[in-house]
């Protein structure tokens, strides 16, 4: 007779945890009565809307909470090991081991000063080994080869700033497999991928966790995402687990209003079709143009943007979509007259700007605002929100003291935001309300033109949805264009009329959203289409199987 063999324990498990944060006082509660497992080898997604407590809870797996953070209740165990309340140093000898971490941002969690060879090697020094030189880079060679990053022996001496984004999270995943967690916790890794890149990263990190036979904590605002890649999800709201269901069960059979709701939200970027283009003169048009950047001694110049060509018309939206460095964002500075084209025309209400100096540039910019990605970093912490709002109005010399808080006190009530929000600081804000500041601030001078520089990407898909709506209400109210840059071709199809495809500095395919999405013409249009996650569950068989679930 066969000796049986012990069950092994649960990669983690989580039961009845309450965490407290202590704020200006008093004790706020992030998360409360929180109970689940992990299964050894098994992918699960933690998933909810900003501030339902992820983060919070992805601290505490990890052992990296901060400092005025109390656990008040339950218990956290990874393999076996009760970590409720390890010091440190006790932490500092699990994690990596027991329990990894891929960060969201890449660019804030390697060194900046010190080389991908050096950051590789600390795991070596981690696990305790000592290698020579020539074998700790044979041996960092082949971590990255393992995460399929292009010419490894070459990223050894380069530093993180000369690297996409995309590479620096295929080196993050290196180091984090390279230490063999049982339990890997990754953090919104691809938010800041476009769609092909996040593609290959996920195909990457589904492959390593098969073949490490690791356990995935997978935290992510992005519903669509986590259906693709996780075998169960866990639905977390105002710091509670209100679902804990195979992924298939939930889409099918979601057993609350708020997780129909995701749902619903989900689905609305992958099926709502776009308005139907009018044919409302351009307000900008952007003709041939061209940027070309100067390289290092005995290089070749480098042509970022050649030879782009499309219009905005009034009131409506254009999208500008594309792989991170194909030309967007060099193409949208030049729009702004913040970067200066090698040629081209850039005409805005039929004068041509492109050379516009002093005061024609000031009314340039009066015309054309900008939205940034982040508005942690775009909105100064210093200042109150009526001033942030008011910035180009005085930067401009726009009206007087009383008109200017008249104006603002108009924006902040049109991007419903409540009255008092004037008075109060970007930190006392969420992530939404933050971004709603940012749009008040972008039409304070009467604007015809926003750039919207992937304004949207750090959003979860509720708050996305309710930004979107505000957008194309302020769009009918002022009679604004867009133009759209985002990697998510998913909220692309939601809000743009129209789609400017550039690949390698080139327009690849343009056109209205319906031909872009339903009839893409070349090969590198069909694969990004090909790319939006969402497909396997959220699509039009599975949303009729859910409707009869509820009816």
């Amino acid at each position: 007779m066969s000796e049986l063999r012990p069950t092994p324990p649960p990669a983690l498990d989580v039961n009845g945890l309450g965490i407290d944060y202590r704020a200006s006082g008093r004790r706020v509660s992030a998360v409360t009565e929180v109970s689940f497992t992990i299964a050894p080898g098994e992918f699960v997604a933690l998933v909810g809307e900003s501030g339902s407590g992820k983060t919070t809870l992805a601290g505490a797996v990890t052992g990296l909470l901060p400092g005025n953070s109390i656990i008040h209740s339950g218990t956290l165990t990874l393999g076996g090991v009760e970590v409720t309340s390890l010091s440190e140093k006790k932490w500092s000898r699990l994690r990596g081991h027991k329990v990894g971490l891929i960060p969201q941002d890449p660019g804030a969690s390697l060194n900046p000063v010190l080389t991908i060879g050096a950051q590789i090697a600390e795991i070596f020094a981690i696990r305790g080994e000592r290698l020579g030189r020539t074998e700790r880079r044979i041996r960092s060679i082949e971590l990255l080869q393992i995460a399929e990053v292009s010419r490894p022996a070459d990223r050894l001496s380069q530093y993180p700033h000369e690297l996409s984004g995309g590479l620096k999270q295929r080196i993050l995943i290196a180091i984090a497999f390279g230490l063999n967690p049982s339990l890997l916790v990754a953090d919104e890794p691809t938010s800041a991928l476009d769609v092909t890149v996040q593609k290959q990263i996920m195909s990457l990190f589904d492959r390593l966790a098969h073949e490490h036979d690791s356990s995935v904590l997978f935290v992510t605002h992005d519903l669509a995402l986590a259906t693709d890649h996780a075998s169960r999800a866990l639905v977390l709201r105002a710091g509670r687990l209100v679902e804990d269901a195979p992924v298939e069960d939930l889409i099918r059979f979601p057993r609350t209003s708020y997780t129909r709701e995701l749902i619903s939200h989900a689905r609305a970027t992958q099926t709502a079709p776009a308005a139907t283009p009018s044919d409302t003169a351009p307000l900008l048009q952007v003709r041939n143009l061209s940027k070309q950047f100067a390289a290092r001694r005995g290089a070749d110049p480098v042509l970022a943007v050649d030879g782009v060509t499309f219009s905005l018309p009034a009131g409506q939206t254009t999208a500008l979509v594309g792989e991170s460095g194909s030309g967007k964002s060099t193409a949208a500075r030049m729009i702004l007259r913040l970067t200066e084209p090698t040629a081209g025309e850039i005409i805005l209400n039929g004068r041509d700007t492109t050379q516009v100096t002093g005061r024609d540039r000031l009314a340039h910019w009066r015309a054309v605002q900008m939205v940034y990605q982040n508005p942690d970093s775009a909105l100064d912490p210093r200042w109150t929100v009526g001033r942030i709002v008011a910035e180009p109005l005085n930067a401009m010399g726009i009206g007087d003291r009383n008109s200017r808080r008249a104006r603002v006190q108009e924006l902040l009530n049109a991007v419903s935001l409540p009255s008092d929000t004037i008075d109060r600081r970007p930190s006392e804000l969420s992530g939404g309300q933050r971004q709603r500041v940012a749009i008040a601030r972008s039409l304070a001078p009467s604007s015809s033109v926003v750039v919207l520089d992937e304004a949207l990407s750090a959003l979860d898909v509720i708050t996305q949805e309710r930004v979107l709506e505000l957008l194309g209400r302020l769009q009918r109210d002022f009679g604004v264009a867009y133009l759209f840059i985002s990697h998510d071709l998913s909220i692309v199809r939601r809000i743009a009329q129209h789609v400017v495809v550039m690949q390698s500095g080139r327009v690849a395919e343009q056109g209205t959203t319906a031909e872009i999405f339903d009839t893409p013409r070349s090969p590198y249009v069909r694969e990004l289409i090909a790319a939006i996650p969402g497909r396997r569950w959220l699509h039009d068989d599975v949303s009729a199987s859910r409707k009869d679930s509820i009816a």
